[in-house]
């Protein structure tokens, strides 16, 4: 029941398992994308009101060619949104939005209004995507959290509201903690990206 074209790829594992002295082998299939595709009851509710929003409307994954300026506007972007908004927990239930001036929000709303500004100079729906994930320790209940990713040829890097200086997605923490279960955005689906993702679902 997806309507992305993005293929959907399987696998399977074969385990040789002892059960009371009898080898047994064992098969582990997973499925590679879409899984849930939707991870939040605020990412449904932006997709439905801005229908035509750039990330929303784009279902193309593809990379920027990386310069000197792709990397100094990336900075750019995301130092100006981390200073000139305040952030601030939900109230009232999960509502993502691109913040107006002097707005607060939180994270999902950081990252919604990085990638507008990265719009708005040109860059591609296409290579700019936003990644959410559970943090390490923190299953019960679920905390997450979420950044915009602009993929390059140079790398994937994170525009995190928790550093004025973008890294490499791959090496993104909160604070010491690790994330797990990431899941990026291709248009309205997400696709898990951490091995055994969707096994949190």
């Amino acid at each position: 029941g997806n309507s992305s074209n993005a293929p959907i790829t399987f696998r399977c594992k074969r385990f040789t398992h002892n059960v009371a002295g009898v080898e047994q082998d064992l098969y582990f299939i997973a499925t590679s994308l879409y899984i849930n595709p939707n991870p939040s009851v605020g990412w449904v509710n932006f997709v439905a009101d801005n229908p035509d929003f750039p990330l929303v409307a784009n279902n193309a994954n593809t990379k920027i060619p990386m310069t000197a300026q792709v990397l100094a506007d990336l900075n750019a972007v995301n130092e100006l949104v981390n200073t000139t908004h305040a952030y601030s927990g939900e109230t009232g239930g999960d509502n993502w939005k691109v913040m107006a001036d002097g707005e607060t929000g939180d994270c999902e709303d950081f990252a919604l209004t990085k990638a507008k500004l990265l719009l708005d100079k040109g860059y591609p729906a296409s290579a700019l995507h936003i990644e959410t994930a559970f943090i390490e320790g923190s299953l019960t209940p679920n905390v997450g959290h979420a950044w915009l990713v602009a993929q390059t040829t140079g790398g994937d890097y994170a525009l995190d509201l928790n550093s004025n200086e973008v890294v490499l997605n791959s090496s993104l923490k909160f604070g010491d903690k690790n994330f797990f279960g990431r899941r990026r955005q291709i248009g309205s689906n997400w696709a898990f990206i951490s091995p055994f993702g969707w096994l949190l679902n």
